[in-house]
């Protein structure tokens, strides 16, 4: 095992930022035509090509994409289960999600290393965003307004979608940047 290096770390989770919300405003657009599940699937397919694009020196980018659209679906239907039978204020459907979703994608990825790395980083990222998304209120206020005003209702629902993306695409990137930078050397597992 390699001392981890932060660079790597930054890059990757910079990288799923960016390709998941891009994978985001392309889920946006399904949604506003078809159902949730496609939707979501949407955002799993494209975000896990584009990503597994560019990490495809260490993983299969058909691998990549499954992993990126199972995980999402899974996750974000068990904290949405959840959510329904818990409601509370502290959030606790987005903790549930953001563990299963990168606990899932791990295991479909072949990491048999850090999986407390993809555990807490999707608890901690999952939840931050909520919490980021409440503090901005997007469902009110200046964003809401601002965006409502330049794109339409319609264009507001994609950059919900699109916001929430980011938060799954910061959260597989910085696990996989740490999985990288501790144990793929010259481009093997």
């Amino acid at each position: 095992m390699r001392k981890i290096d932060f660079k790597t770390i930054t890059q990757y989770t910079l990288l799923g930022a960016l390709v998941f919300f891009a994978a985001g405003i392309a889920s946006g657009l399904a949604l506003l035509v078809s159902e949730g599940l496609i939707g979501f699937s949407v955002e799993g397919i494209t975000g896990g090509l584009l990503f597994g694009f560019f990490i495809r020196k260490y993983f299969s980018m058909i691998r990549t994409m499954i992993a990126a659209t199972i995980s999402l679906v899974v996750g974000v239907f068990t904290g949405a289960f959840i959510g329904l039978l818990i409601y509370d204020g502290f959030g606790v459907p987005f903790l549930i999600m953001g563990f299963v979703a990168l606990s899932v994608y791990r295991l479909i990825m072949g990491i048999k290393k850090e999986f407390v790395t993809f555990a807490i980083a999707g608890t901690v990222i999952f939840y931050l965003g909520n919490l980021l998304m409440d503090k901005i209120n997007v469902w009110g206020g200046p964003f809401y307004e601002f965006v409502s005003n330049a794109a339409g209702e319609s264009g507001f629902n994609v950059a919900i979608v699109a916001l929430g993306a980011v938060f799954h695409g910061i959260a597989i990137g910085f696990g996989t940047g740490v999985y990288i930078s501790r144990h793929a050397e010259n481009g093997n597992k």
